[in-house]
C-alpha cells in the first residue's frame, strides 16, 4: 500500500510540459557576411564571448532578410526574454514567420504560447496544431507537450494511448520529462498496461539525467517496493537530491517521514523546517501539515492564528484535511472568531472531497443540535457515508442511531453489524456497545428480557407513542427498582423517544446521561444542545444545567451574561441551586 507522505502530486498537473530550452547546436566559426552564423556564434559563445544582446541583433538582421532559423531563435528569446526584453507579441511575431516556412522549434514555441496564452488569446486547438506540426518534423519538446494535451480535457481531447506514442518518441530523444511522463502513463496504467516495473524503469532514466520530478517519483517506488525491490535508503537518498533542486513534494515528503520516525530518525525540528520550506513553495499538502503543526504546537511554538492562515491556504486551494481542521477552528472558535455556519461550510466541502471525518463531523453536529438545528435524519446520512468509508467513530455512531432509532428505523441487528466494523478498528465505544448487546439478549440467537412491575404497565402505552409513558419507562431503567435492573441504554431508548414526542423531561435527561456519560458517550457539546432545548421549553433543571455550562465553557462558549439569564430563570421557578449559584456570582463579582 502507498504510503501517506507519497499522496498528492507536488505539483499542479500529472504530467510535465516542457519547454526546448536553449538550443544545443554547434557552430565551429561564422561569416561576417552570414548573419545567422554570426548570431549563432555570440548565441552560443563559440567563436567569441558569449553575448545574448549582440546574438539578437544578428539575428534579427538575418530574420528581416528572410531567414526562418534566425527567427526562431528571435522569436523565442523574446519568449524568454534572453538579449532582449521579454515581449510576447514579438515572440509571436517571429516565430510564426519561422514556423510558416517549416522551423520546427519555432512551432513548437507557437504551441506552448497559444497553450499559456502569451501573446495571443489561449486556444488549446491552436497549440495542439503546432505541437502536432513541430512533432512531426521531430522536435522532442513537441512531442512531449502535444502529449500531455493529449493527457487533458481540452482539445484534442484525452487519448492516452495517443499521449504514449508521443511521449515514447521524446523519449527516445532522451528528453527527461516525457520519460518522467511515460512513467507515470505506466504507472497508473493509462493508455498502456499497468506495469510498475516500466515505470520505474522510465523514471530511473529521467532520474540519471537530474530530473527532480522523476527522483521524487522514482523514490516512491522504492520505499513501497512497487515494481522495484523495496529500498527505503534509496528512496530517502533521491527524495534529497530532489528537495535539494527545489522539488515540494519531495521536501514535504522527507518532512513527514522525520515527523513519523518512518525509515529516519524522528525530528520534529526538522520535519518543521522541510514541511514549512515545501509550504512557502505553494506544496498544498505542506501547507496543510504546517497549519496542524502550528496548530498542535509540532515542531515549533503553538499558534493558533498561524495555524488559521496555513490551512485557509490549503482549504482555498481544495485540500480536504485542512477544510476539515479548518471546520473544527471555526466550530471552536480557535485562531478564528467562532462561527457555526462556516464550520458546517467547510466540513461539507472536505466531505465532498472525500474526507470522511468530515462526513463523521457534519453528521455530530446535526445529532447534537447545538449549532445547527437537530435533525437526526441527516446526521443518519452523513454518519453512513463516512461509515462506508471506513470511518470507526462514524460507524460506531451509526450503529447508535440504529439501536436507538433516531432518523431511522431502529434496528438492533444492524446496530451491532456496525458495532463490529468499529470495535475490528479498536473503537472502544463500539466494543462496549457489542459487549452490552451480546449480554441484554439482542441479535437473531438472544432473548430479550421484558420490562416487569410497573415498566410493564407503561410499556404499551408507551409502545402507541405516549411521551408521558415514555418518559417514566426510561425512568424506571435510569434508576432501576426491584423489577428492573439499572440499564443507562434502555433508558436512553426510551428518553429519546420521549424527546421526540416534545418532552422536555427527557430531553434534559438526555443532556445530563450525555454530560456524565451515563449509556451515552461523554459529550459536552450534545449534553449542551439538549440541555438548551429543555431549557427553551421552561424547565428548570434544564436551565441550571446550561446556565453552568456557560459559566465553565462546557460544550458552549464562556458567558457570565448566559450564566446569569438561564440561572436566574431557573431561580424564578424555585430552583434553590440555582439561587445558590446566582449568589456565588454576585459574590465573586
Amino acid at each position: 500500500m502507498q504510503n501517506d507522505i507519497f499522496s498528492g502530486l507536488p505539483s499542479g498537473s500529472l504530467f510535465t510540459v516542457s519547454w526546448r530550452g536553449s538550443r544545443g547546436t554547434e557552430r565551429r566559426g561564422a561569416d561576417p557576411d552570414h548573419a545567422l552564423e554570426m548570431g549563432e556564434m555570440y548565441y552560443f559563445g563559440q567563436g567569441a564571448e558569449q553575448n545574448l544582446a549582440e546574438a539578437a541583433k544578428w539575428f534579427r538582421k538575418a530574420a528581416e532578410e528572410g531567414d526562418p532559423e534566425a527567427a526562431g531563435y528571435l522569436g523565442e528569446m523574446y519568449y524568454q526574454g534572453s538579449g532582449v526584453r521579454q515581449n510576447f507579441e514579438e515572440a509571436l511575431k517571429w516565430c510564426l514567420k519561422a514556423a510558416g516556412q517549416g522551423n520546427a522549434g519555432a512551432a513548437s514555441c507557437l504551441g506552448l504560447m497559444y497553450q499559456n496564452g502569451r501573446g495571443t488569446e489561449r486556444d488549446a486547438g491552436a497549440a495542439a496544431k503546432w505541437y502536432l506540426k513541430a512533432a512531426e518534423l521531430g522536435d522532442g519538446t513537441a512531442q512531449n507537450n502535444l502529449a500531455c494535451l493529449y493527457c487533458g480535457p481540452e482539445e484534442p481531447g484525452t487519448d492516452y494511448a495517443e499521449a504514449a506514442k508521443w511521449f515514447l518518441k521524446a523519449a527516445e530523444q532522451g528528453i527527461p520529462s516525457s520519460e518522467c511522463n511515460l512513467g507515470t502513463l505506466c504507472e497508473n496504467g493509462m493508455g498502456v498496461s499497468q506495469d510498475f516495473g516500466e515505470a520505474a524503469g522510465w523514471y530511473r532514466k529521467a532520474a540519471e539525467r537530474g530530473y527532480a520530478e522523476a527522483e521524487f517519483r522514482l523514490a516512491r517506488l522504492l520505499f513501497d517496493g512497487k515494481g522495484v525491490p523495496e529500498d527505503r535508503d534509496g528512496a530517502l537518498e533521491l527524495l534529497r537530491k530532489a528537495a535539494d533542486q527545489g522539488h515540494a513534494g519531495a521536501g514535504r515528503s522527507l518532512g513527514e517521514l522525520y515527523l513519523s520516525g518512518n525509515g529516519v530518525t524522528k525530528d520534529e525540528s526538522e520535519a518543521f523546517s522541510r514541511i514549512s520550506d515545501a509550504a512557502g513553495k505553494g506544496d498544498v499538502r505542506a501547507e496543510m501539515l504546517l497549519g496542524s503543526m502550528y496548530l498542535n504546537g509540532t515542531g515549533t511554538a503553538r499558534n493558533d492564528s498561524l495555524a488559521a492562515e496555513w490551512l485557509r491556504k490549503a482549504a482555498d486551494e481544495g485540500e480536504p484535511a485542512a477544510q476539515r481542521i479548518l471546520g473544527d477552528m471555526f466550530l471552536k472558535g480557535k485562531g478564528v472568531p467562532r462561527d457555526c455556519g462556516r464550520a458546517e461550510r467547510w466540513y461539507i466541502e472536505a466531505a465532498a472531497g472525500g474526507d470522511r471525518e468530515a462526513c463523521n463531523s457534519v453528521g455530530d453536529l446535526y445529532r447534537r443540535g447545538l449549532f445547527v438545528e437537530r435533525k437526526f435524519a441527516v446526521a443518519v446520512m452523513w454518519y453512513s457515508r463516512a461509515a462506508a468509508k471506513g470511518c470507526a467513530a462514524a460507524q460506531n455512531s451509526f450503529g447508535n442511531m440504529l439501536f436507538y432509532g433516531l432518523g431511522i428505523i431502529g434496528d438492533p441487528d444492524q446496530a451491532m453489524r456496525w458495532y463490529r466494523m468499529a470495535a475490528r478498528q479498536g473503537c472502544t465505544a463500539a466494543k462496549e456497545s457489542l459487549e452490552y448487546m451480546e449480554s441484554h439478549g439482542y441479535g437473531r440467537n438472544g432473548s430479550r428480557v421484558m420490562p416487569q412491575g410497573a415498566a410493564k404497565m407503561l410499556y404499551d402505552q408507551a409502545m402507541k407513542g405516549d411521551a408521558d409513558s415514555q418518559y417514566w419507562l426510561g425512568s424506571i431503567y435510569f434508576e432501576g427498582d426491584s423489577c428492573n435492573a439499572q440499564d443507562y441504554r434502555d433508558a436512553a431508548k426510551w428518553y429519546f423517544r420521549a424527546a421526540r414526542g416534545g418532552s422536555a423531561s427527557a430531553m434534559c435527561r438526555i443532556g445530563r446521561m450525555y454530560q456524565e456519560g451515563l449509556g451515552l458517550g461523554q459529550d459536552d457539546e450534545a449534553a449542551a444542545g439538549w440541555f438548551l432545548e429543555a431549557a427553551e421549553k421552561g424547565h428548570a433543571e434544564a436551565e441550571r444545567r446550561i446556565g453552568l455550562m456557560y459559566r465553565d465553557g462546557l460544550g458552549v462558549e464562556r458567558s457570565i451574561s448566559e450564566t446569569r439569564k438561564w440561572l436566574g430563570r431557573a431561580a424564578e421557578q424555585g430552583d434553590t441551586d440555582a439561587k445558590k449559584e446566582l449568589e456565588l456570582l454576585g459574590s465573586e463579582a
